[in-house]
């Protein structure tokens, strides 16, 4: 899947520092609010708004795992539970970090993941 319908929708994500106004997002939240439909259908509760908004890794894990089962693996031998969890985390950190580019990137892997 390509990010770049995502990146249309939603392209401006900032950091969660920098975050002041109810209609902002980060990364991850660009993602969930993109697929948010789906995530619905699949009793993924989209509950407080800023927290989907810029959601913690826990969240943006589960959202990932719904949107490509794929990541629901385990990683042997590593700390991170899933590959969901995994790239929750590269998501987040390089959004907090405001390297914006990078977390797009992780994104579309995470989505394209096999």
């Amino acid at each position: 899947m390509k990010i770049d319908k995502i990146k249309k929708l939603y392209p401006n994500p900032i950091t969660a520092a920098q975050h002041n106004n109810p209609e902002e997002y980060c990364v991850g939240g660009a993602c969930i609010l993109y697929h948010s439909d789906l995530l619905i259908k699949q009793s993924f509760v989209l509950d407080d708004e800023c927290f989907y908004r810029f959601p913690p890794c826990i969240k943006l894990a589960q959202a990932l795992e719904k949107i490509n089962s794929k990541l629901r693996r385990r990683r042997s031998q590593s700390f991170f539970t899933s590959m969901g969890d995994y790239y929750a985390k590269l998501i987040t950190i390089s959004n907090d970090r405001g390297n914006f580019e990078k977390a797009w990137r992780y994104l579309e892997e995470a989505l394209n993941y096999e």
